[in-house]
């Protein structure tokens, strides 16, 4: 699957408005010898941790306010030299950044242990453990807020599915920040911004959460031990490199670790700072496998993570995963019958490095009902600091808006996450609700295509006594278009039940596709007491015994 341009956002330096001088600084970095694209290359103001990085194809975008002038913006890559700019004297139109390359050589680079010992046979294994040891004091032990931005998309058999993007907080406690398996131990994550697509991964037949933030900071190896290679007795390292970054010498050393039992294996590459032992990069995959006499997947996880310094400390710049499954079917003779490729790409920038956060951690993961109370903002959208030249891939666009223009997937997800939810607040339906005011109301919202079953409405004798003395109503709200298929489907399904009262609203949907969606939550039973205040959103069925407990504890209030 091609990837995707990457967003890059700058956060912490405000608003900022086309009459600012300089306000918006363009450029792509290239090679000055091969004159090639030079992906990731950090993109920051001099001395500080603010700024952005420059995607797969070298561009980026930063924003910079007035009260930055007169400031010195450095550009700087591993295998490069670093240079810094002016930004007074930056040019308006994209700038094209030439890096020098830097060459090294290998010969005649020895690491020194701790206790050296003469002709040490495994110099690169040396080197990684004491670089593990070092990350305390490479690495800030500090409480700290991280604003980032997340992006995640899938696609099926080439196909794009899914696309999910945020604006967040990720604040880590201070206490043991190195010691902990997974991220949520020592993280917290809040959410400000939400934008995204429908779900449309109806044949993946893998799951995933909405949003996988532990999943991905996994890959950040110098903290987290769950899967790391890095960790592990068997794995077999191999100095095969030396390189450079910002005027300092860089170790390569690559790694592997043989298939165990499940068919896992690591292989990947690290980049060590000669003189601090701290690790500037590591990219590393992950391959798995499993296979019954049924079926197969097999997976690989491809993860790209990056540090920046900040104030002699490192911190996580950056952390990319992209995930290739294939699942075979067979049959009983062991062919082939079926195939489907899933893949993934996730993406996390951090844009500022704040210490000392007043909280010291936020929540939890958010899980798919936290994420629908994110309401959508295009007015945020429109004005983030969101790379010109990165637009989503046309691609991811067009295979996503074959059914609804992308735009309004992302002002319409929460209402059709929410469901029946989202009916009951329009106006349409509040309307007819103040109408059975003053005696409490069990309500089945319905259409013609999502039709309750006669036997579960047809009221309880209990309930019927209710609703013949009036101590009760029961209201079937239809949201058919026209008042014509209202009145079909009522006597084709058999709902003009004596003592139910019929409503019809207009809840237009503009698109089959809306209809469809809506069709998981209809019909939708709810309870309001007497007041029209919302009490139930799952109440027992009309025509089941329990019904009358329901009534029984609300009917007074």
């Amino acid at each position: 699957m091609n990837r995707i341009s990457v967003m890059l956002l700058l956060m912490g330096i405000g608003h900022f408005t086309i009459a600012q001088k300089r306000s918006v600084f363009l450029g792509i970095v290239v090679d000055q010898v091969t004159k090639t694209a030079i992906p990731y290359a950090h993109v920051t103001f001099d001395g500080t941790a603010v700024g952005t990085s420059a995607n797969l194809d070298g561009q980026f975008e930063l924003k910079i306010p007035a009260s930055a002038l007169p400031a010195n913006i450095r550009i700087s890559c591993i295998g490069y030299e670093s240079i810094t700019l002016a930004v007074a004297k930056i040019p308006s139109d994209r700038q094209r950044i030439n890096l020098a390359p830097v060459t090294t050589a290998l010969d005649g680079v020895v690491v020194s242990a701790d206790k050296p010992k003469k002709k040490e046979l495994n110099q690169a294994r040396r080197l990684v453990k004491r670089a593990l040891r070092r990350i305390p004091k490479n690495y800030s032990d500090e409480a700290i807020h991280l604003p980032a931005f997340y992006r995640h998309y899938c696609a099926e058999n080439d196909n794009y599915v899914r696309l999910i993007e945020s604006a967040l907080d990720i604040t880590r406690s201070g206490k043991d920040p190195y010691k902990a398996y997974i991220p949520q131990e020592n993280l917290g994550f809040e959410i400000s911004q939400l934008r995204r697509s429908f779900d449309f991964t109806q044949n993946a037949r893998l799951s995933h959460p909405p949003i996988s933030l532990n999943y991905l900071l996994t890959g950040d190896l110098t903290s987290y031990e769950y899967s790391n290679p890095l960790l592990a007795l068997n794995t077999k390292y191999q100095l095969t490199d030396t390189t450079s970054f910002n005027n300092q010498v860089v170790y390569v050393v690559d790694f592997d670790t043989p298939r165990d039992l499940k068919r896992k294996a690591f292989h990947g590459r690290l980049y060590i700072a000669a003189k601090s032992l701290a690790f500037l990069r590591i990219d590393f995959s992950e391959l798995t496998g499993r296979k019954t006499i049924s079926d197969s997947t097999d997976v690989q996880l491809d993860r790209i993570t990056f540090y920046k310094k900040h104030q002699d400390k490192y911190f996580l710049d950056r952390s990319s995963a992209d995930v290739y499954a294939l699942k075979l079917s067979y049959d009983t003779l062991g062919r082939t019958i079926d195939s489907i490729v899933h893949t993934s790409h996730i993406e996390l920038i951090t844009n500022n490095i704040l210490p000392n956060p007043e909280k010291e951690k936020g929540g939890l993961q958010p899980t798919a009902e936290d994420l629908v109370n994110v309401d959508y903002d295009s007015t945020f959208w429109d004005n983030y600091n969101i790379l010109q030249a990165t637009k989503i891939e046309d691609k991811i666009i067009s295979d996503l808006s074959r059914k609804l223009d992308l735009r309004k997937q992302f002002a319409l997800f929460n209402t059709i996450e929410e469901g029946g939810k989202s009916i009951i607040s329009s106006d349409a339906f509040q309307s007819i609700i103040a109408k059975y005011k003053d005696t409490p109301t069990y309500v089945v919202i319905w259409s013609g295509r999502n039709h309750p079953n006669h036997f579960d409405v047809e009221p309880h004798k209990w309930l019927a006594k209710r609703l013949k003395r009036d101590k009760a109503q029961l209201l079937l709200v239809s949201i058919d278009d026209t008042d014509e298929k209202w009145q079909l489907a009522r006597e084709v399904y058999q709902l003009n039940i004596k003592g139910v009262m019929h409503e019809r609203m207009s809840f237009e949907f503009d698109s089959e596709l809306l209809a469809d969606l809506f069709s998981n939550v209809l019909p939708f039973y709810c309870f309001f007491d007497k007041s029209g205040e919302l009490i139930n959103t799952n109440p027992p069925l009309p025509a089941r015994e329990d019904v009358q407990l329901l009534l029984s504890a609300k009917s007074s209030r």
